[in-house]
């Protein structure tokens, strides 16, 4: 573990940052004193690809349906008062043509 002043740590922070995301461990001292740690992040999530979020996205789709109540008041809400007139089948959204 090697050690560096807070002056040369500022100075090149973004070397160091790159050397940390590698895996070194690097101790920052003020007056030869440690200060602080600099040291990687423990393992990140992984992000989820926008494949993955559509696809969960349809699967709650598929789990959760709206009550007939809460599609008439989305179509209040949406300022469609025709429709809003409990003209939703089975709660899924869709209406009626007169």
């Amino acid at each position: 573990m090697e050690m560096i002043g807070a002056f040369e740590a500022k100075t090149h922070l973004a070397s160091l940052l790159d050397r940390v995301a590698k895996g070194e461990k690097i101790t920052i001292t003020r007056h030869g004193v440690p200060a602080a740690l600099l040291v990687p992040v423990g393992p990140s999530e992984q992000k989820l690809s926008h494949k993955e979020i559509v696809e969960g996205m349809r699967e709650l789709r598929q789990r959760v349906k709206p009550s007939k109540r809460a599609c008439a008041k989305w179509w209040m809400r949406a300022g469609d008062f025709e429709r809003s007139r409990d003209r939703c089948i089975d709660g899924v959204g869709l209406v009626l043509p007169r």
